[in-house]
């Protein structure tokens, strides 16, 4: 990095404890901790901020980890990660890594907690905050780290010492939402960075996010939504996902983010890894994940249509198989109405997608409900259209469309 870090003075952060049953949380005397209290049977989440101001996904979070009765401490280094500057933010981030890592040293040495109690989550920079502290924490190794769609600009493509990295903990999660490259306006990697990676739809972008920068230019010109909001979407779609995880943990209609190993995107989207697993254990994506019940390896999952970051992600998974009787361009949805009355639109194909009737298309989705024999699904399509380019046929006809319906032992 061409910026040297500011000084701990300058980025001057906050730390603030939160515990079940308080209204307001404490703020604790770093690095002394002089006067804390807290109840050490509950297991400690460390929550960490990446560029920016304060965050809105922390405190629900925090409001969702409390409520399953852990203690929270927030990061607050806005005074360091502040825009404009993302290189002077980024260099900070070794600081207030480094500030982190003293603060968990001081914690095992003046209450009784343990390393295996305590769970680092960082999102975007803050995921290399936390692989900066666990650098730092040797003896004891720290545990866990949670990492909500690590920051790829002056990170990705780096070795380990510069860049969150599985040796950072016994544990990383990583899960990958916005990584299409910063060229195409992404502000996470693709780059695996845990001992699990976990990709939902792909990872590159999110469903009812703008997926490159022509899309991010059209939500902005008909004011879909905010700027921020605009190029953050993908982004801020891991936090989001991690939320419902947490919230939807022990719930009676739990929905599970189910994950499938595969090696490469591009198999994952053609259909090459939906499968169950040979033992038939689905892994998931979520909350209180340790390397004792997951298998190391990349993973990817579809989650349902929502531009809302609030809004249900969770759905159930299904393949839809397409294959034409001639060559086809343009969008094509699927229409599904359940038993109980609710309707759905499905994206099987985009604007500029392809289909050639010697090759099968697999597109897997995820529902908001189940579908059965009594569901009524039906296709539209519209063709591409273009000044330059080969339009798509007016007309086609199916050669064969079929739905694979996954019923993995749990």
């Amino acid at each position: 990095m061409r910026v040297l870090p500011q000084s701990p003075e300058k980025i001057d952060p906050t730390f603030w404890l939160y515990t079940p049953g308080k209204n307001r949380p404490d703020p604790l005397n770093f690095p002394s901790l002089l006067g804390i209290q807290v109840n050490t049977s509950r297991e400690l989440y460390i929550l960490v901020h990446g560029f920016g101001h304060f965050p809105k996904w922390i405190l629900p979070m925090t409001e969702e980890l409390l409520k399953k009765d852990n203690n929270v401490i927030i990061v607050d280094w806005t005074k360091g990660s502040r825009p404009p500057n993302y290189y002077q933010a980024a260099s900070n981030s070794r600081i207030i890594g480094s500030m982190v890592a003293t603060l968990v040293k001081n914690l095992l040495n003046t209450t009784s907690y343990t390393m295996n109690d305590i769970t680092m989550v960082g999102f975007s920079l803050g995921c290399h905050v936390c692989g900066y502290a666990g650098k730092k924490l040797r003896q004891p190794k720290l545990s866990r780290i949670v990492a909500l769609d690590p920051a790829g600009p002056l990170f990705a493509g780096y070795g380990p010492k510069v860049r969150l990295a599985p040796t950072d903990a016994d544990f990383v999660q990583c899960i990958h939402t916005d990584g299409k490259g910063y060229m195409h306006g992404g502000l996470g990697t693709l780059q695996p960075m845990g001992h699990v990676d976990f990709y939902p739809n792909g990872g590159k972008a999110q469903l009812g996010c703008p997926r490159n920068v022509k899309e991010v230019i059209l939500d902005l010109w008909f004011l879909n939504s905010s700027t921020f909001e605009t190029l953050t979407c993908s982004h801020a779609r891991a936090p989001a996902l991690y939320i419902e995880a947490i919230k939807t943990m022990e719930d009676d209609q739990r929905c599970d983010f189910s994950a499938f190993q595969c090696k490469t995107a591009e198999e994952w989207e053609k259909g090459l890894c939906f499968y169950c697993p040979a033992n038939h254990t689905m892994t998931f994506f979520g909350f209180g994940l340790t390397s004792s019940i997951i298998p190391k390896g990349t993973f990817y999952f579809a989650t349902r249509n929502h531009n809302d970051y609030r809004a249900p992600f969770c759905g159930n998974q299904y393949g839809f198989v397409i294959k034409p009787d001639r060559w086809i361009k343009g969008n094509l949805w699927l229409f599904a109405r359940y038993e109980n009355g609710n309707q759905e639109i499905i994206d099987l194909l985009a604007e500029n997608e392809e289909l050639y009737p010697d090759n099968s298309k697999v597109k897997i989705v995820a529902t908001s409900t189940p579908i059965d024999k009594e569901t009524i699904v039906s296709l539209m399509y519209k063709k591409y259209k273009s000044w330059f380019w080969k339009n798509g046929p007016d007309e086609w006809e199916l050669k064969a469309f079929s739905i694979l319906d996954l019923k993995c032992a749990q």
